[in-house]
């Protein structure tokens, strides 16, 4: 039985490079993007209906959902939140069920939210898209790490130590290891809060909050600029 993968984490965190991973390993099937497909199935019976690359045993499938879906945390305007959908991922698919999830810099994810904004402004504002991240994504981040079936990651790990991360993803999924990414991984982007100290935003002292909680997670530690 080939795996149901679930790749979680905050937007401009290195959810769709991450997807682009999965799609180009021979093993993987379909990889749905920004599908809340439990949300729309009670059953694994109606999962595999509505999406039938669900039953085939061969090949491995799943999908990429960020924390942000209109508002952080919460799934449409429902209560439930990401934790709640990591854990229902793990009831619906059981064994097969494979959760990842990638972390990154909270500076370097809310300073690119910032640049995509003015790219794409569609969608709620930054301000409020902060407040959330600074609010949930932390305590998110660790509930979900404590989780049954859950591998988690950080981009800069992945980016910087990229074979060998690259690997550690793959194992827990139960895919071939041999796979090697194609594309070129832009490494110069993994710690642009080293880098560049401009921020973006306006500073929140809850940014060493996130920080410190993040530093739980096994890898690399996060420093924070001082401004």
């Amino acid at each position: 039985m080939k795996s149901r993968i679930l790749l979680v984490g905050f937007p401009r965190s290195g959810t769709t490079f991450s997807r682009s991973i999965f799609l180009n390993h021979p093993e993987v099937g379909q990889f749905l993007f920004e599908k809340w497909i439990l949300n729309k199935c009670k059953t694994v019976g109606q999962v595999e209906k509505k999406y039938p690359f669900f039953k085939n045993q061969e090949k491995a499938c799943g999908g990429k959902v960020i924390y942000a879906k209109k508002v952080i945390g919460k799934i449409h305007r429902s209560k439930q939140t990401i934790v709640d959908y990591c854990k229902k991922w793990n009831t619906f698919f059981e064994d097969q069920s494979k959760i990842v999830q990638i972390v990154r810099h909270p500076y370097d994810s809310l300073n690119s939210l910032v640049l995509s904004k003015k790219r794409t402004p569609r969608g709620p504002v930054f301000e409020s898209v902060k407040e959330q991240y600074l609010t949930y994504i932390p305590d998110y981040t660790l509930q979900i790490a404590a989780l049954p079936n859950v591998f988690t990651y950080k981009y800069e790990e992945l980016v910087l130590n990229h074979e060998e991360t690259l690997k550690k993803i793959l194992e827990h999924c139960n895919l071939d290891t041999n796979y090697k990414y194609s594309k070129q991984v832009k490494t110069e982007k993994a710690l642009n809060h080293q880098r560049n100290k401009q921020l973006l935003f306006k500073y929140d002292s809850r940014l060493e909050d996130a920080i410190e909680k993040f530093n739980t997670l096994p890898g690399m530690k996060y420093t924070l600029p001082r401004f």
